[in-house]
């Protein structure tokens, strides 16, 4: 079924409906004194913060999965519908828990600004004249909003911060519930920030009760790990990068960013360096001059796949200024949904058969380029 309304008009209806739900509840609670909890505050949801970070670990949970490098998110809150739960940072990271019945206004508190963040994103992007796409996924609409040459950084209130920047991008997704129009999920795109799409706000679609655990990182730092217990099994079916050793990259078919089909059957007889590589993140343009070295090998191939940054505008305009002569594709949803919350980059190293013999995940400068050279030279 065909969108019936322009991406413009998708934001804007948007917008007006995130504004009656917010007159609504400010309207009951002048009268009652009650945050208007319908509609809104039953929904579950969970929120990510960014927080600063040294270390490399990989965190899981029940609906995402990301990798913590230097400056990443975690999750910070949840809420199931009654009980909001916080990782309180001023006592150790220990966890609170507030009966959002007893305590109304402590939920009003996190999901009222929630919708204000997320009109927030669509009101710059009408007020910035934004590249805007909206297509329908099940029972919801998904609005995608680009900002080129822009860093922007948005809150309930406004913008937080924006500077000019020639070459990136930034990049949110809205999910609109497609009947009322009504937020579901707001994600962001900022590769120098995280390593992959990442989910800010989140509607949960489970009737399970939420739990939260901590998680103690190999290095002994706390985040939090959200426990859907339905989605664990699905959670844990989800193949790694691991898995692909041993298997032929012969039938990928990837769109490369100058518009063509990239079939890797044309990399027979060649040792390849298969690496998942992002725009703006700074190990993935550190590792640059060592990748032009490689695609100079005699009997070697290169190929770039962009797993998040999906727009090819920017990516050419990388290619260009970077002076990028290997092929840049990027990874379809398949992809996407087989290998979810990769670390960039991830090099996979491939014999003159085409199968893939080693994965090296992430870049430290000469010990990972030293690895990988000896291990090519190992491959057949």
């Amino acid at each position: 079924m065909s969108i019936p309304l322009s991406a413009r008009a998708v934001a804007a209806r948007g917008i007006a409906e995130i504004n009656r739900a917010r007159n609504a509840m400010v309207i009951t609670e002048v009268k009652t004194g009650i945050p208007n909890m319908r509609n809104v505050f039953l929904e579950p949801w969970t929120v990510q913060e960014l927080v600063s970070a040294n270390r490399a670990d990989t965190l899981y949970g029940a609906s995402f999965q990301y990798a913590v490098l230097e400056d990443t998110f975690r999750v910070d809150m949840s809420y199931d519908g009654r009980h909001l739960v916080r990782v309180d940072e001023e006592q150790g990271n220990a966890l609170q828990v507030v009966d959002a019945q007893l305590h109304p206004y402590e939920a009003g508190r996190v999901i009222g600004p929630l919708y204000m963040r997320i009109r927030t994103v669509m009101e710059q992007a009408l007020k910035r004249n934004a590249i805007l796409q909206t297509t329908e996924d099940d029972d919801s609409l998904r609005l995608e909003v680009v900002f080129p040459d822009l860093y922007l950084e948005l809150n309930a209130t406004g913008v937080m911060w924006e500077k000019d920047t020639v070459g990136f991008v930034s990049r949110y997704v809205v999910y609109l519930d497609k009947y009322t129009f009504l937020p579901i999920k707001l994600l962001r795109d900022m590769p120098h920030h995280t390593s992959q799409e990442t989910v800010l706000y989140q509607r949960i679609n489970f009737t399970d009760t939420l739990a939260i655990d901590a998680l103690q990182t190999r290095t002994g730092g706390v985040a939090s790990n959200l426990v859907l217990t339905d989605s664990l099994q699905k959670l844990n079916q989800q193949a790694g990068m691991n898995n692909l050793v041993g298997q032929s990259i012969y039938n990928w078919k990837l769109a490369r960013v100058d518009g063509d089909t990239l079939s890797f059957t044309t990399l027979q007889g060649q040792k390849g360096v298969i690496v998942f590589n992002s725009v703006g993140w700074k190990p993935c343009t550190q590792v640059l001059p060592f990748l032009a070295q490689l695609s100079t090998t005699p009997t070697m191939a290169v190929v770039s796949i962009e797993p998040y940054v999906t727009n090819t505008d920017a990516l050419k305009k990388h290619q260009e200024t970077q002076a990028i002569d290997y092929p840049i594709v990027v990874a379809d949803r398949t992809l996407k949904k087989t290998y979810p919350g990769m670390q960039v980059p991830t090099f996979l190293l491939t014999d003159t058969a085409g199968i893939v013999r080693e994965v090296v995940v992430g870049y430290t400068g000469a010990a990972t380029e030293t690895h990988i050279q000896r291990a090519l030279e190992r491959l057949p």
